[in-house]
């Protein structure tokens, strides 16, 4: 720990703790440079509701951003009784800002939560970094045996179709739990899994249960149906051929009324569907997810992407009806060129295509009968590599748009661009032009997306620079004798001077009049009124009157 003031407070730069370690030799002497920044960098904002009103005792968490910049410790605070935070002694760089109502589910609100990103200059402090909360609703339930007594540690998950897992918390020692933060006007599927989506074992023995269709309002607690938690049975062995492949399964016992066995972790989740009168009651189905693609045969120009096995044992003198059963993994990374192969004795095999529904970003549901117990692998095309981007212009003025281009890049994949202040204001990206409010460097970064054949690729972060438009001439305006109305002619050039101009430039308008003070300042504030129409400026208002003119100078003195 770097210490500047030694512990006496006097000098304004903040302590550095070297996380690197330094090695030191004996009877030598080892070099470490330390960079100090002033120590009143800070970040604030207010946490409102969406009718402004500030939010008391919410959890702001603000830690590293984007792109592994700012401070990797973080700070963490709560919101005061008027919903205001801030941190101070916060490094350079990016950060983001978690708002978080349940305070990481310690407490139960109808607030959603979200996350804004912010920039540490150092030196400046970054004010008005706000969030406004919109309300959403809550489900409480509780979880028990088949006993009716309670089950305790068992998480539950709030889960919407499409959407995938939105919220979870864990049962308490009555076996109550309450879902908090839930957008509202949807339809939930709550499900109580102990296995808390494939993240740990299941110690409790028990098999995971759901109730469907629970709907939220906003600031309501819906109550949910009793979940109760029947006990697992034993798992069935993995399919063989593939050793040291697959995963903790999670497994269900075949009913009169069918069957349904989920895995998941993370983005990712798996449910197995088994209609009634698809396997026979009493049937044991485990799922297992492929831990270890390593070796799969995976066809050489395909990636894996992710698996999974589904095996069952049926009773004795049983048989299954052969008809589908249906599997659903949900996973942001499917796109619409997956392949879904089966995994067989020789080798993978294509799922044929009406036995696939792809729906690119969210799912992959595969239909399969009831007669082997299958492997599922999903791959994607081996995708090559765009040849580098880079962004081909790297100047323009402030008050125009700089419409931006790229050169390099492979494929169709669409370009987009983001943007972000480097030391001018206002830096501002709309489709493929870029704007800014002030002189000064705004750093652009080009992406061109993936597509068929190409992975995607950005470019390095480029500095473009915006400089301010040159100074226009004066310009001269013409009155008729005893007059103040502007002309045709006058009203022409104010309109080509205000093209010329930036927004906020500051302007000196002279009006000219032979011994008449009133006709003089009416002549400068008519042609200010026009401009000021044209484009914002700051005018300042000058008069003559000892000249016989009738005229009005506009002349800038500042972009």
């Amino acid at each position: 720990m770097v210490k500047p003031d030694c512990g006496r407070s006097t000098l304004p730069y903040v302590a550095q703790d070297l996380r690197t370690p330094v090695r030191v030799t004996a009877g030598a002497t080892t070099t470490q440079n330390v960079s100090l920044f002033p120590g009143d960098n800070s970040l604030s904002g207010n946490v409102t509701n969406s009718s402004g009103v500030g939010i008391a005792g919410v959890c702001v968490f603000v830690g590293q951003g984007e792109g592994g910049t700012g401070a990797a410790g973080g700070s963490s605070l709560v919101t005061n009784a008027s919903g205001y935070y801030s941190v101070t002694d916060l490094a350079p760089g990016s950060y983001n800002v978690d708002v978080d109502p349940t305070c990481a589910s310690t407490v139960v609100s109808y607030y959603i939560g979200q996350t804004v990103q912010a920039t540490i200059t150092e030196g400046v402090p970054t004010t008005g970094v706000n969030a406004a909360l919109t309300e959403g609703g809550m489900i409480t339930g509780f979880v028990t045996d088949s006993s009716g007594d309670p089950i305790d540690g068992v998480c539950v998950n709030a889960e919407v179709a499409g959407m995938g897992v939105v919220g979870w918390i864990a049962t308490d020692v009555s076996g109550s739990y309450t879902l908090s933060s839930l957008p509202a006007g949807l339809n939930y599927t709550v499900f109580a899994d102990p296995t808390c989506l494939g993240t740990g074992p299941n110690f409790l023995g028990y098999q995971g249960a759901q109730d469907t269709g629970v709907s939220v309002s906003v600031g309501v607690t819906t109550t949910a149906a009793t979940i109760v938690l029947g006990l697992a049975p034993s798992a069935v062995p993995p399919p063989t051929g593939y050793q040291g492949v697959f995963g903790t399964p999670s497994s269900a016992s075949v009913t009169s009324s069918g069957a349904t066995v989920s895995l998941g972790s993370n983005s990712v989740s798996e449910t197995v569907t088994v209609p009634a009168g698809v396997l026979p009651p009493g049937t044991t189905l485990s799922v297992y997810p492929v831990t270890n693609p390593t070796t799969l045969d995976v066809p050489s120009n395909q990636n894996y992407v992710i698996g999974v096995a589904v095996v069952w044992q049926i009773p004795p003198d049983s048989t299954p009806s052969g008809a589908p059963i249906t599997l659903t993994i949900t996973d942001p990374a499917f796109t619409s060129v997956d392949v879904i192969f089966e995994l067989t004795s020789s080798g993978p095999e294509p799922v044929p295509t009406g036995d696939v529904t792809i729906d690119p970003g969210v799912s992959v549901t595969i239909n399969f009968p009831s007669t082997s117990d299958p492997t599922f692998i999903v791959t994607q095309p081996a995708l090559a590599t765009q040849a580098q981007l880079s962004i081909s212009k790297r100047s323009g003025r402030v008050g125009t748009a700089l419409a931006l281009a790229t050169s390099g890049g492979s494929g169709t994949g669409a370009v987009t661009f983001t943007v972000s202040n480097g030391t001018a204001s206002g830096c501002a990206i709309s489709g493929s032009s870029l704007t800014t409010t002030s002189a000064g460097t705004c750093i652009v970064t080009a992406t061109k997306k993936a597509d068929s054949a190409y992975t995607a690729i950005s470019s390095a972060a480029t500095t473009i620079t915006m400089s301010l438009p040159a100074r226009p001439s004066a310009v001269t305006l013409g009155f008729a004798a005893g007059k103040s109305a502007l002309n045709a002619a006058a009203q022409k050039a104010l309109g080509a001077l205000a093209k010329k101009l930036v927004a906020g430039a500051s302007v000196t308008v002279t009006g000219y009049a032979k011994g008449n003070v009133v006709l003089a300042k009416s002549r400068a504030r008519v042609t200010s009124k026009y401009l000021s129409g044209k484009i914002k400026i700051h005018a300042t208002l000058k008069t003559v009157t000892s000249a016989s003119l009738n005229k009005v100078t506009v002349i800038t003195t500042k972009q």
